[in-house]
């Protein structure tokens, strides 16, 4: 009897013993599922900052972009301001001036190639020659003026100049000569008259100074011209 009671204990004993491991077993599952739920929710968590990150990163970039464009929109708006300003600074007189040599110039290099081209006189060709080098160098200069103070000038003859390059291209030999020295005569001595008064009283200093720099040379134009055409025409008779 007491050996089966013994032996009944025992089992008791293991049975409690079982029961107890199950328990311990079912507590690790539970606290493993809490830290794999744990980890679960660090790992959103990591991710939801990685998101709000990025997209703060983003706004941030877009955000500079704009500012730098809107920056870059007004420094052009400034500049235009700037050149407008600069346009409306110059005087009336001179800004006619500016924009007679730079459509004298224009002219003046056209008809003197048109010469080299088709004059046979050697100093009919002295003349074009000289016309195109120094018409060439004012037409530059002036237009470096221009830029600097927002001047847009005339980029092609006025209508007057054209109709008198059409005219002279349809003529040839002596009668070319004639006519392109006596139209260049009339121009040139009327350029002098506009050269010597912006000398003279022009407001704007560095267009005045324009005109004092390159009076020389137009003066020298007209001599030659006036020369040649007094040859030219003793030479028709």
């Amino acid at each position: 009897m007491k050996y089966f009671t013994r032996i009944a204990c025992l089992g008791c004993l293991g049975i409690a013993g079982f029961a107890q491991s199950s328990q311990t077993a079912q507590g690790a599952g539970a606290a493993t599922a809490q830290g794999a739920g744990s980890a679960a929710q660090a790992a959103q968590g990591a991710g939801a900052a990685t998101a709000q990150g990025a997209g703060s990163a983003a706004q941030s970039a877009g955000s500079t972009a704009a500012q730098g464009a809107g920056a870059a929109g007004q420094a052009a708006q400034g500049a235009g301001a700037a050149a407008t300003g600069a346009d409306a600074a110059v005087p009336g007189p001179d800004k006619k001036f500016a924009m007679m040599v730079a459509q004298t110039d224009l002219a003046e290099i056209e008809l003197g190639n048109m010469a080299l081209q088709k004059s046979t006189d050697s100093q009919v060709k002295q003349v074009a020659q000289k016309l195109v080098d120094d018409h060439t160098k004012t037409s530059t200069a002036m237009k470096e003026i221009a830029t600097k103070k927002g001047l847009t000038v005339p980029t092609e003859p006025d209508a007057k100049h054209k109709a008198l390059a059409t005219k002279l291209q349809s003529q040839s030999g002596k009668d070319f000569d004639k006519a392109f020295l006596k139209a260049n005569s009339q121009d040139h001595h009327k350029v002098v008259s506009a050269f010597q008064k912006e000398a003279n009283s022009g407001k704007d200093p560095e267009i005045k100074q324009f005109a004092t720099q390159f009076l020389p040379a137009i003066q020298e134009h007209t001599t030659m011209i006036d020369q040649a055409k007094g040859q030219s025409a003793a030479g028709t008779q």
